[in-house]
């Protein structure tokens, strides 16, 4: 047994010593927040690769605006399917991590959700996954920003923002240099068909 399942073991008998103290109005709101957070509509990109994920399917999240909505927005009906840098908060993380994922778990199908400049700080990984036939498809949300942190600054900062409009590469002829597969779809719903087979086949770049 591993320190990690020792630690997991003495909290649930934590839980189960002082479950006695918990407060009953905070879990009766909790479970309010929960099911209003379900009966909203789904997001664009996260519902379509939730549809797309079949049962045992990982998603690895880089550090993008669209991948914070994963934490509440996004159900993870299986343990160890969702990858996220939550303390490190490490931009870049996400595809090395699914390249990661799936030469651990070959059998499970592996997406990668990353933003254009997430995705940049790890795009030549393209060349290992290229080379070693790892099956990740990757979506690239391709907004030419580093969203989140232009975001964090406009909070911070009445408004202002430095430094955050990018200039990006054509991605699709980025991964094809590499000898990926890549395309171009402004709504991933379109290829809901082909989302079974991409899971299957090696190295996929997908840029919304």
């Amino acid at each position: 047994m591993c320190s990690s399942d020792l630690a997991l073991e003495a909290v649930v008998r934590e839980l189960v010593r002082i479950g006695h103290l918990a407060d009953p109005g905070w879990k009766s709101r909790a479970i309010q927040m929960h099911e209003s957070w379900r009966a909203l509509p789904e997001l664009p990109v996260l519902g379509e690769i939730r549809r797309a994920l079949p049962p045992g399917g990982v998603i690895s999240v880089d550090v993008t605006s669209t991948g914070y909505n994963c934490f509440d927005r996004f159900p993870v009906p299986d343990d160890r399917s969702l990858i996220y840098p939550c303390h490190s908060v490490t931009l870049g993380f996400g595809f090395p991590a699914a390249l990661g994922a799936k030469l651990a778990c070959p059998d499970r199908p592996v997406v990668c959700l990353a933003g254009d400049g997430g995705f940049l700080m790890g795009a030549m990984e393209l060349a290992t996954a290229v080379e070693h036939q790892i099956g990740v498809v990757t979506v690239v949300v391709h907004d030419r920003a580093l969203t989140a942190i232009r975001g964090a600054q406009q909070q911070a900062f009445q408004g202002r923002v430095i430094d955050t409009a990018m200039h990006t590469p054509d991605f699709v002829a980025l991964a094809k240099s590499f000898g990926a597969t890549a395309v171009t779809c402004p709504d991933l719903a379109d290829r809901s068909e082909e989302h079974t087979s991409e899971l299957q086949s090696p190295c996929n770049l997908v840029c919304r």
